[in-house]
């Protein structure tokens, strides 16, 4: 997948009236050291050596998380500024990212939005490449090629993940539930 536009999660906040209303396609990359990284690399049931690193001004980054979007602004709006509130935990409504996040950060999901905020600010870039106003049933077809494809290994990505063991989908799913309070 070729990417036409690369961030920090902290200037995209800054600039997110800014950005297209598109379709989208994006990565999320992982600063190494952080938090994320560091307990997936420690988790037996991640093959590291499938990880997809990339050196982004300097720094090792891991690619752990892809995902699709009709609108590029909201969508990103939604995972970069989504408020906690328990009725959005308590519904579901809460962004899968920021569900994983919170729960790999340890915070119950109701108190983590400055963590998760914190966090992505100071350790995540975001990669991604507008699609004109594509449909979302033809973004999941791209979308899934890419988490199921032989190069992808997304291990944040739960939903129809081929790539990564059921081991660890049962314990991010495990995880999530313990923190959703």
């Amino acid at each position: 997948m070729t990417m036409k536009y690369l961030d920090s999660v902290a200037t995209i906040r800054a600039n997110l009236t800014n950005f297209s209303t598109e379709s989208v396609i994006y990565r999320w990359w992982f600063k190494d050291g952080s938090t994320i990284v560091t307990e997936l690399k420690n988790n037996s049931d991640i093959d590291c050596s499938k990880l997809i690193t990339a050196i982004i001004d300097g720094t090792t980054y891991y690619a752990l998380y892809v995902g699709i979007g009709v609108n590029c602004q909201q969508r990103f709006k939604w995972h970069i500024q989504q408020k906690h509130t328990p009725s959005s935990v308590k519904s579901g409504f809460l962004s899968t990212l920021r569900q994983t996040l919170s729960a790999l950060l340890n915070t119950d999901m109701t108190l983590s939005e400055h963590v998760v905020n914190t966090f992505i600010d100071q350790n995540c870039i975001l990669e991604w490449d507008l699609y004109g106003h594509t449909s979302k049933q033809q973004l999941e077809i791209i979308e899934n090629g890419i988490i199921n494809g032989k190069s992808g290994y997304y291990p944040l990505n739960i939903q129809k993940n081929k790539n990564v063991s059921a081991g660890f989908i049962k314990y991010l799913q495990k995880m999530r539930k313990h923190y959703k309070k």
